[in-house]
């Protein structure tokens, strides 16, 4: 096959859902390393749902529809059971919701951001939120922010120590998070070969 004399342009930044960058790395912790530290999945999933959906809406301040969110999070019965513990959670715990007492609307916080990367609407579209491990959700927006800062977008390099600190998650999560996005072809990853002494 004959190469081109040209590189191939770069796609345009694609449609989705622009997420402040803040809650990915502000120190000591993020709100959303919070979420993956302590294994709160569905409170991860339903964030990133009602921050697409106020996006759509042009406002913070959603009408609250459990049905609706159940179904987003993949469930197709007990409704209101499903979505309370997890709307709960991001209220009480992490505090990235506000919603008062007997409320029919929340209001998301961490809104207003200098930096931003964008989740490709393709994520929800090919199901990647349900197919993905917790790991591997987490580091496709690591890798999604790695690439926004790279000089050379779309390839970054960084080591899992590097990974680890910065997103503030364990070295073990950055590996099987980085390997299952490699198997399911999202990341290409270039490995170095070990040299003779």
């Amino acid at each position: 096959i004959p190469l081109s004399p040209q590189p191939p342009i770069q796609p345009q930044q694609p449609q989705g859902l622009r997420l402040p960058l803040s809650l990915l790395i502000s120190p000591p912790k993020s709100p959303l390393s919070e979420l993956f530290t302590n294994h709160s999945e569905k409170a991860f999933d339903l964030y990133l749902y009602l921050a697409k959906k106020a996006q759509s809406q042009n406002s913070t301040t959603i009408k609250i529809n459990y049905q609706e969110f159940a179904q987003a999070l993949g469930y197709t019965k007990n409704y209101y059971f499903n979505v309370y513990q997890p709307l709960r959670k991001l209220t009480r715990k992490y505090g990235i919701i506000q919603r008062k007492p007997w409320s029919k609307y929340l209001t998301l916080k961490h809104t207003a951001s200098p930096a931003y990367i964008t989740i490709p609407d393709t994520y929800w579209d090919y199901g990647f939120h349900q197919k993905f491990s917790f790991p591997a959700k987490y580091m496709f927006l690591a890798s999604l922010a790695e690439a926004q800062k790279s000089n050379r977008n779309p390839y970054w390099f960084r080591s899992n120590l590097d990974l680890s600190q910065i997103y503030h998650i364990a070295e073990r999560s950055v590996t099987k998070g980085i390997t299952e996005l490699e198997q399911e072809n999202i990341l290409e990853v270039y490995r170095h070969k070990p040299e003779e002494p």
